[in-house]
């Protein structure tokens, strides 16, 4: 996928596969690719080992509901509604010095850098 150059600034990205995607030159300056935890999450915490009403509230906990949140959100299944919680998927990803990232935020070590 040639992102290369894109203004992919504020766009949220959470869930989203960019494997592979050449990311050189891209601009993702406040973009949303990690699910935060929410405030007052122990170390540790995991969305995967929530369920229910704990997912739903954790969601709503880590700011995520103005993303996601509607009315039908409290009557999906974990099974439908885990998925929605992924982080995006940069495997392999080519960047740069021009690549610009989210302050902050950490490149994968399976990003590839590439002039």
């Amino acid at each position: 996928m040639n992102l290369a150059e894109a203004n992919l600034s504020g766009s949220t990205l959470i869930g989203a596969n960019l494997s592979g995607a050449d990311l050189r030159g891209a601009n993702l300056s406040g973009a949303i690719l990690q699910v935060p935890s929410p405030p007052d999450a122990a170390e540790g915490f995991s969305y995967s080992s929530l369920s229910g009403i704990d997912l739903v509230n954790a969601i709503s906990d880590a700011g995520l509901l103005s993303i996601y949140y509607d009315e039908a959100l409290r009557s999906l299944s974990e099974t439908r509604l885990k998925p929605l919680i992924q982080d995006t998927l940069l495997q392999g990803v080519l960047y740069n010095d021009e690549t610009i990232w989210p302050l902050g935020f950490e490149v994968p070590s399976s990003a590839i850098y590439q002039q």
